[in-house]
């Protein structure tokens, strides 16, 4: 069995090195958190045994563990600024499929990119997560300009026809 509580004090000490004030690292431990529970509750859903669905809480909490360090480096340097999203990144998005980080140039191909790992959710019970929380849907209605709103459109119309359901 795993203790939540040693678990939640570990990641709390490693956490603290970081400025908390900072709006991105405190998204990324509220992230974490939300993680954790979502990956137990889909653990539950599968009626795992009570170990199993201890694990899946703990893998929750530690899956983005490295990603702290990105948001107080350049990881968003090696990206540029553009319209819209390149033609490889849409060709995905048609084809239901996950796009290749190395195809994502722009800050707005990241976004799409992201859209797109919806498409490998397998699970009914982690797509009624997604719903229900409702940030894939913040990040669909977010674009800067009409050829971003466009794209963004399609983006869910070929998420909710991948699953089966409106978002």
């Amino acid at each position: 069995m795993i203790d939540h509580i040693e678990t939640v004090s570990v990641f709390q000490n490693y956490t603290k090195n970081y400025n908390e004030a900072l709006k991105d690292i405190d998204r990324k431990i509220l992230h974490t958190f939300r993680v954790a529970k979502a990956a137990e509750m889909i653990a539950e859903g599968l009626e795992l045994g009570s170990d199993d669905i201890d694990l899946a809480w703990f893998l929750g909490i530690v899956h983005d563990m490295g990603r702290f360090e990105e948001i107080l480096g350049t990881c968003r340097d090696r990206f540029t600024d553009a319209p819209m999203a390149g033609d490889e990144i849409m060709a995905c998005v048609y084809a239901h499929q996950c796009v290749p980080r190395k195809l994502a140039k722009s800050v707005f191909d990241n976004t799409i990119t992201y859209c797109c790992m919806a498409f490998d959710l397998q699970l009914k019970v982690t797509r009624t997560i997604v719903k229900e929380q409702g940030y894939l849907l913040k990040i669909l209605q977010k674009g800067e300009n009409e050829k971003q709103i466009e794209q963004l459109r399609i983006t869910r119309a070929e998420i909710e026809k991948a699953w089966g359901l409106k978002l």
